[in-house]
């Protein structure tokens, strides 16, 4: 189990095995196993630009699913692990993000968006 934020695990690097780098690799995760996971209520990004370039990127990828079907890669954390899902953001609410058939993902646990 991994109680580590990104930023502590590049800390931690220098005690771990060189060719163990799967704690530092967010894992996959199919939409439906997000119901399942536990957030815990702070945020994972500090910096106030990096927290406004995550809203807007996240505004964007719901521009994208909506008039497109548009997927995107989010990395974010819970709190056990980083993990990674692709899928469409249908919508973002002031706390939440909203994937297919309601399923959400606090924005404070977002850590990136990519675009695919």
């Amino acid at each position: 189990m991994n109680n580590l934020s990104i930023k502590d695990n590049f800390y931690a690097m220098e005690f771990m095995d060189p060719m163990d780098l799967s704690a530092l690799l967010p894992a996959s995760i199919e939409k439906e196993e997000v119901a399942l996971l536990c957030f815990p209520i702070t945020d994972v990004l500090f910096n106030s630009e990096d927290i406004r370039a995550r809203t807007i990127d996240l505004h964007y990828a719901v521009k994208l699913g909506n008039l497109d079907r548009y997927k995107v890669k989010i990395i974010f954390e819970d709190d056990r692990k980083l993990r990674r899902i692709e899928t469409t953001i249908w919508e973002t609410t002031k706390k939440m993000a909203v994937l297919k058939m309601g399923i959400q993902i606090p924005i404070h646990r977002i850590w990136e968006i990519k675009f695919l």
